[in-house]
């Protein structure tokens, strides 16, 4: 609520562009690289589990850190697909951690 109402630093969400920038409303620009490659990858995951950027928002290059973010449409999914989200999301974070 903090981030999108902008009430920790003043600056909301949707005035940044990208998950490099968007890192400034909590921790400044600490890890900023790092955290928005962790965005892109938990982004990517939730994609690969059938959720779909809403149809106004380009879609973000692969591997990008400061690729424009839209809200993500929710479809209704069941927990198998979730679970294959999260289990995408944890390989990737273990893949750029063993880097």
């Amino acid at each position: 609520e903090g981030m999108e109402k902008g009430t920790f630093t003043g600056k909301k969400l949707a005035d940044y562009k990208d998950f490099v920038s968007m890192r400034r409303i909590i921790n400044g620009t600490d890890r900023d690289k790092l955290i928005a490659g962790y965005a892109g990858a938990f982004r990517a995951a939730l994609q690969a589990a059938g959720y779909t950027l809403m149809s106004n928002a380009p879609t973000p290059s692969p591997g990008k850190t400061d690729a424009p973010v839209a809200p993500l449409e929710t479809p209704p999914i069941a927990r198998k697909t979730l679970l294959a989200a999260l289990v995408t999301l944890f390989a990737a974070i273990v893949s750029r951690i063993k880097r």
